[in-house]
């Protein structure tokens, strides 16, 4: 699997041919998109795309979506997401506003890789706290790089992409990786 980053491009996760992107500005030629914030209401939606909590499963990616409450309202959608892509458990939180609820927490279930920021307002020590309960083996930070390496007393290493399989990472405890196409 390939991890890469990029602010406007998303979140890409790549094995093989298959790709899975999320949060892009464009939804391109993936086989499967997940959007953590949307308006309501959506227009039409393509059937390669997931917006809003529930179970779902596209071109062999298994997505479990959870509601983010706290950040949702009548105007706007906010979801968690859990993929499991080549055997590996991704957590898409995106940029969190608020604390998420312990009924979200247990619909995502177990996490390998952790991708989340915090947003504008949003302390980070708490989006660290809510990290370490998760217990991922890799943690992808998307904003806020220097405090979540401070608060997890950790030296990021800086990779352009993650690369690797889920054996690779069953020895690791939280590592913080920084990505740098921001």
């Amino acid at each position: 699997m390939v991890i890469t980053v990029s602010e406007t491009k998303g979140i890409k996760c790549q094995v093989g041919d298959l790709s899975l992107l999320v949060d892009p500005d464009k939804v391109g030629s993936a086989d499967a998109v997940l959007y953590t914030a949307a308006k309501v209401p959506f227009e039409t939606v393509p059937q390669n795309v997931v917006i809003g909590p529930g179970e779902y499963e596209i071109s062999g990616i298994r997505v479990i979506g959870a509601g983010l409450e706290r950040e949702s309202d009548a105007k706007r959608i906010r979801t968690a997401y859990t993929a499991i892509v080549d055997g590996i458990r991704l957590c898409f939180l995106g940029l969190l506003g608020a604390e998420v609820s312990d009924d979200a927490l247990d619909k995502l279930g177990e996490t390998d890789i952790l991708i989340v920021g915090a947003a504008s307002g949003m302390d980070v020590k708490k989006v660290v706290q809510l990290a370490r309960q998760m217990e991922p083996k890799i943690i992808i930070p998307l904003s806020n790089h220097k405090e979540f390496a401070s608060e997890l007393g950790q030296k990021p290493e800086k990779e352009e992409k993650w690369v690797g399989k889920l054996k690779d990472i069953e020895t690791f405890n939280s590592k913080l990786i920084m990505e740098v196409d921001f």
